[in-house]
């Protein structure tokens, strides 16, 4: 089963990608608990979304598109939580604002949706050097 597995992830770009995201969100997810005993939460968040790109752009550089790290990819891959960011915060404004979705099903559709968006741009910002 565990060869299984291996295989199927060593294969497949978007299953590592997927991985490395939920791993991510579980490593950040508990950082900024642990930084919120001793600070405040907005201070903990901030520190944790920016180590949270740091932890994704080593991830996604050695696991998942199996690139060098440099700095100039280093520079580029912020750009993509920024657009991930825009995205989401139009697909929200106007799911919520214009169609009148309730607030938990438009932020499933903007992860759901921005999952393949951020794996496009990723891509494209680590390996276009």
């Amino acid at each position: 089963m565990l060869a299984t597995l291996r295989r199927a992830v060593a294969g497949n770009e978007l299953l590592r990608f997927v991985l490395v995201g939920g791993v991510n969100t579980g490593v950040t997810f508990v950082l900024f608990l642990a930084l919120c005993w001793v600070m405040p939460a907005p201070a903990a968040y901030t520190v944790t979304y920016v180590l949270g790109i740091g932890l994704a752009y080593a991830l996604n550089s050695l696991f998942v598109f199996q690139t060098d790290m440099s700095v100039r990819t280093a520079l580029r891959f912020p750009l993509v939580y920024l657009v991930q960011y825009l995205y989401g915060l139009a697909v929200i404004s106007a799911l919520t604002g214009w169609l009148h979705v309730p607030n938990s099903a438009a932020i499933l559709v903007v992860i759901v949706t921005s999952i393949p968006l951020t794996f496009v741009l990723s891509r494209m910002a680590l390996r276009a050097a």
